[in-house]
């Protein structure tokens, strides 16, 4: 089920999956819910986030890589 966020004002549905939510809100903040738990940032916060999570998620993918070349095990959710 997707995550809903606190409704503030009336939203508009941006982006969503079974993990995250994201909504603008006529109060003119972007709601991001992830599980039980919304967080209200501007739209520069909404891309630094963008930003952040996608570095995290390489510089994550870059310690798979390593491991598995040096272990020689596969782990689950690497995407090498």
């Amino acid at each position: 089920m997707t995550p809903r966020s606190v409704q503030c004002g009336s939203l508009q549905l941006l982006a969503a999956n079974d993990f995250v939510a994201v909504e603008r809100c006529s109060c003119g903040s972007i709601h991001i819910a992830v599980g039980g738990i919304t967080a209200h940032v501007t739209d520069e916060g909404l891309g630094a986030l963008a930003s952040a999570l996608g570095e995290a998620h390489t510089n994550l993918q870059h310690i798979y890589r390593s491991l598995e070349q040096s272990l020689g095990i596969r782990f689950e959710g690497s995407e090498s």
